[in-house]
């Protein structure tokens, strides 16, 4: 069997593709256009410029949560040699959220959940790509995020996140940059998560910047 390359995109209900009802979040659309460009160019057999792209979000995940679960995911699913493998990580959005008075994972907290995951991806990834949260909606239901959660309070840890990924050498996708405020929020199917056409934008973004890693 050929040594393929591996990516694996961990983190919360955006990285899983909820919402995207026409194909499955942007994850899933990245894995479908290295795939179909992969076979355009691709005439006899498969080989080592194939890639595997495993989709690990969980909806509803936090940085505590990910931090256990991640060292056996990463040895599962990496290859031995670490240059063939390349790790991708949204979240923070669940940390912040403030529920009865508390914050799911306080910043400091989150801040050092996060060098863990990191230095864990580190040791089993040639290349880890941290991946910056968008922006949600003012007043969103309580049916659809327990507790509270402001942009004012996401982009402190945004803030903290890519401090991390500046403490650790690897790469920050500017997420916000590249969309802006009032795209994002046209796009957002319940103030949170983004529809079709938000993921399709997202995929649009980062397609490129991982492409060129892998």
């Amino acid at each position: 069997m050929k040594d393929y390359r591996r990516i694996l995109v961990f983190g919360h209900s955006i990285v899983h593709g909820i919402w995207d009802e026409e194909k499955g979040g942007w994850v899933e659309r990245l894995r479908q256009h290295m795939y179909n460009d992969y076979l355009e160019n691709q005439k006899y057999h498969w080989d080592e410029n194939y890639c595997n792209l495993y989709n690990m979000g969980v909806i509803g995940e936090d940085s505590e949560q990910l931090k256990l679960r991640i060292e056996e995911e990463l040895k599962r699913r990496t290859k031995e040699e670490i240059s063939k493998n390349l790790v991708v990580l949204q979240l923070g959005i669940n940390d912040a959220q403030e529920i009865d008075g508390e914050r799911r994972s306080p910043l400091e907290q989150s801040e050092s959940n996060m060098e863990e995951i990191i230095d864990s991806c580190k040791s089993r990834a040639s290349r880890v790509v941290l991946v910056e949260e968008g922006f949600i909606a003012e007043d969103i239901d309580e049916d659809v995020m327990e507790g509270e959660l402001s942009n004012q309070d996401l982009k402190k840890y945004e803030e903290v996140k890519k401090k991390v990924a500046e403490r650790k050498s690897v790469d920050f996708f500017n997420l916000r940059d590249e969309i802006n405020r009032e795209e994002w929020l046209d796009n957002l199917e319940d103030g949170i998560h983004p529809n079709s056409q938000g993921h399709e934008r997202i995929f649009n973004k980062i397609k490129e910047e991982i492409e060129e890693l892998v």
